[in-house]
């Protein structure tokens, strides 16, 4: 994926990431690989679902393209869980929300 580093003062629009990582990979991926996967570490979650979305408008492309979603899943329903069990129905809530989110940014 095509995005500025953390420390760089202009970070890239989700537009700017979908346009550059689609040239990038067009250039560069061979048309007979299997599938395109994208860590969503070092973004927050809701930057990992927009650059998602934003490299799928970019397409159609010859294969897949998606992110191993753990962190950009996981991260807000832990956070919100907290080991407690009385937190664990709004922490379901949390992760239903994230994978409708990203279930979305795959089909746009």
């Amino acid at each position: 994926m095509v995005l500025a580093g953390k420390k760089f003062a202009m970070q890239s629009t989700p537009e700017e990431v979908g346009e550059h990582t689609a040239q990038t990979l067009r250039e560069h991926v061979p048309k007979e690989l299997a599938g395109v996967a994208f860590l969503s570490g070092g973004q927050t979650v809701e930057q990992a679902t927009n650059n998602l979305r934003a490299i799928i408008k970019s397409g159609p492309f010859p294969w897949p393209v998606t992110f191993s979603f753990a962190r950009a899943l996981q991260d807000p329903a832990l956070f919100t869980w907290k080991g407690n069990a009385e937190n664990v129905a709004e922490a379901q809530k949390a992760f239903k929300d994230r994978l409708i989110a990203n279930c979305e940014a795959l089909i746009f």
